[in-house]
């Protein structure tokens, strides 16, 4: 993104529309070019530790220092080449959110890489990346994390029913407020765009 988000809105939202396109097509994406990918990607396992963006495994620190390192350097040469051919230079920093594997967001970053390939004024983008698959997340949520500390693997699963129960209370509780709310919201837009 721009410095100055208010001088460039066009330039912004092609970037922007170029990463929600790519989200949108990663459903063709059936092999990865890793190459591409470890010039724009940082991933983390889903303890926050940067890993190989192939493998999957943790690297050691010397390792991670040379993947930031890397990083930096593509992101300074691909912001060199912007500013020759539009006298700007961009980064675009995409932080996903959650229920995206990381398979999903690789897939995400890679269409949208190739996509703003095309584009010469495109900013130069680095892509974090972790797992926070709908399914992985829940099953962290009721067997392993409680209030934000990873339990050993018995307390985890003894106090599991308990967080079962708990949730399936206060989602049935939290139902009639979230279902006002969303209807709200969605009267809100049908008026702004029927007037």
């Amino acid at each position: 993104m721009p410095n100055r988000p208010s001088c460039h809105p066009i330039r912004v939202r092609r970037s922007v529309a170029a990463v929600l396109a790519a989200a949108l097509a990663t459903g063709a994406c059936t092999s990865f070019d890793y190459e591409l990918l470890r010039k724009h990607v940082l991933p983390t396992d889903e303890n926050g530790r940067i890993v190989d963006v192939e493998s999957g495994r943790a690297l050691a620190d010397d390792d991670v220092d040379a993947l930031i390192r890397d990083l930096l350097q593509e992101a300074q040469a691909g912001a060199t080449a912007q500013a020759r051919t539009s006298g700007r230079r961009e980064l675009l920093i995409h932080i996903h959110g959650g229920l995206n594997p990381a398979t999903a967001s690789l897939a995400t970053a890679q269409a949208a890489l190739r996509r703003m390939q095309d584009d010469p004024h495109a900013p130069h983008a680095i892509f974090i990346i972790w797992p926070s698959g709908a399914f992985s997340t829940w099953s962290d949520h009721l067997l392993r994390v409680r209030q934000g500390v990873r339990w050993p693997q018995a307390p985890g699963w003894a106090t599991a029913p308990f967080i079962l129960v708990s949730d399936l209370a206060s989602s049935i509780a939290a139902a009639p407020r979230t279902l006002l709310f969303q209807w709200a919201l969605d009267a809100r837009v049908a008026a702004k765009v029927a007037f």
